[in-house]
């Protein structure tokens, strides 16, 4: 070191909270590549906190040395192989070994990673530049940090049951009273702020959904990987090929994520409230999910029918044997089905079914059931389908 490079290609590498006895061998420079490519398209949180010589070079897609999908770095200085939240904290191994290849391949990304790492020093989020409150203080008004006006902003909630905080992106519009500078303001703008509740898709991130519009606030939480060693699909869980399958008998309810979801939507609602929005609060909150996401919004009204005013379901689906009973808790709340009939992930027959089933249904007093149905194989709306969605959502009431 300093006078040259040692390259460690014939020794096996040691392993720190690597649980597996396999021997993981020395990365390449492809290893380097690749690993941070995929880092970066899943907006890996972390990557910015690696000390010099510590390199991201693994992700273990298929759960040979531990959990799947798991990342790990590797110390070129040591030649070990480290966990992604040990790595974050080696920084006195006292290894003399540098691989300078490794070195430079990993010092490709370097541009990228201090855009990234000016956002933090701005006190926003690497990757989308949202303000992130993730570590700052409650409010003196409500369990959550103080809400900025017109942002979208990131706040932590930690559940024991989960056995990880949660995360969850909550975009405020704009004041009435502070776009008005002072004026009498209009009927509208006294109506009650409403809050979208959205339930992402699986691989979509909970960041990227709806915005925030005039007279509607949005609250997305990232839905955990598992919960208590179980794969986790929002409120329901077991094993991911049952669910991939649509084997719902295979699964069960995730009784944890529903209470932690109440929750969440609980200090939402409050620190919201805390803004002093000049129409206050409305009581009732509109639901929104797409793909897995589509499942949770129904299951979400399903458990607690009289605090929805409304629900839009994008592509999703719902386990056959409990659709009645679903449609009978929901039965007073307006309903949005929209679905491509070639939808190869979320077949379409089973929300066809599920729209006949509503519509068959006495429902007193009669509720909105609007379904848009249309030929294509795309799974998902698009951004234009999403902001109809919206607007369909801002038009109902109860």
């Amino acid at each position: 070191k300093g006078t040259g490079c040692i390259v460690r290609t014939s020794l096996a590498a040691r392993r720190v909270g690597v649980p597996s006895a396999q021997v993981m061998a020395p990365p390449t420079r492809d290893d380097i590549y690749r690993t941070m490519e995929s880092a970066l398209a899943r907006s890996l949180e972390g990557i910015l906190r690696l000390p010099e010589g510590v390199l991201l070079a693994n992700r273990d897609t298929r759960g040979r040395w531990g959990e799947a999908g798991a990342y790990y770095a590797y110390c070129i200085r040591c030649g070990t192989w480290l966990t992604l939240d040990v790595a974050q904290t080696h920084e006195a191994c006292g290894g003399s070994w540098w691989d300078d290849r490794l070195h430079k391949a990993a010092a490709t990304w370097a541009p990228q990673l201090e855009k990234m790492a000016a956002h933090v020093r701005q006190g926003e989020d690497p990757y989308f530049g949202l303000l992130d409150l993730r570590a700052a203080a409650p409010s003196e008004r409500c369990s959550l940090p103080a809400l900025s006006l017109g942002r979208r902003q990131l706040v932590r909630m930690s559940f024991p049951r989960l056995g990880e905080p949660l995360d969850v992106c909550i975009g405020v519009p704009e004041s009435a009273a502070g776009a008005s500078g002072g004026a009498t303001l209009s009927d509208a703008e006294r109506q009650p702020l409403r809050i979208l509740l959205y339930f992402h898709g699986h691989g979509e991130d909970y960041r990227l959904g709806p915005k925030s519009v005039p007279g509607l606030a949005v609250v997305s939480a990232n839905c955990p990987r598992s919960v208590g060693g179980k794969r986790c699909f929002w409120f329901q869980e077991g094993a991911g090929g049952a669910w991939e399958r649509h084997e719902h008998a295979k699964l069960r309810k995730c009784d944890a994520m529903l209470e932690a979801m109440a929750a969440v939507l609980d200090a939402s609602a409050a620190a919201l409230a805390a803004l002093d929005w000049p129409g206050g609060i409305d009581a009732q909150v509109c639901i929104m999910g797409v793909s897995m996401g589509g499942h949770a919004a129904l299951e979400f009204a399903r458990s607690a029918p009289g605090r929805v005013r409304c629900l839009a379901v994008a592509a999703g689906y719902y386990q056959e044997p409990e659709m009645e009973e679903l449609l009978k808790s929901i039965a007073s709340i307006p309903l949005l089905l929209a679905h491509r009939t070639g939808d190869r992930c979320c077949p379409f027959g089973n929300i066809q079914r599920l729209h006949r089933l509503r519509l068959a249904l006495p429902a007193t007093p009669a509720a909105v059931t609007d379904s848009w149905f249309e030929e294509g194989i795309r799974h998902g709306p698009t951004d234009e389908e999403l902001q109809d969605v919206i607007r369909w959502v801002l038009a109902q009431s109860r």
